[in-house]
């Protein structure tokens, strides 16, 4: 019994902080600027798990490099070059060419994120409860 409670209580952990991580990642990324370079790479031999290494250059010049992966946190993987990107840190959608991208699933995670915590509550209540 003891094995089973343990064991609900990891995927909940895991679940809290693979949700937790993907809002984060997404939320933390900022770019203002237009693509000056794209690579894609794709994993061989099935192709099926590829990330796009672009190079943004804002107004002032300045160059940033974003990888783009496989994981909902990533922006689009196939952006052209001279294609307009902005996306404001601690937002979640983001702007191509002026057009309005908002593709990240924030109510899965959330729910993930939720449902995570108030498992690992639940079990720690349990577990007080027994003492």
């Amino acid at each position: 019994m003891q094995a089973r409670r343990y064991a609900g209580v990891l995927v909940s952990v895991g679940g809290f902080l693979l949700a937790g991580s993907e809002i984060y990642q997404r939320a933390e990324i900022e770019l203002d600027g237009t693509i000056v370079s794209a690579k894609t790479n794709c994993m061989q031999p099935q192709n099926n798990r590829c990330a796009t290494e672009y190079v943004v250059e804002a107004i002032d010049h300045s160059r940033k490099t974003y990888v783009a992966g496989p994981t909902d946190k990533s922006l689009r993987r196939w952006l052209s070059i001279g294609t307009s990107v902005v996306k404001r840190k601690w937002a979640m959608d983001y702007f191509i060419d002026g057009k309005h991208v908002d593709d990240f699933p924030i109510f899965f995670y959330s729910g993930v994120l939720i449902f995570g915590a108030c498992f690992i509550g639940w079990s720690f209540l349990a577990k007080s409860r027994q003492a």
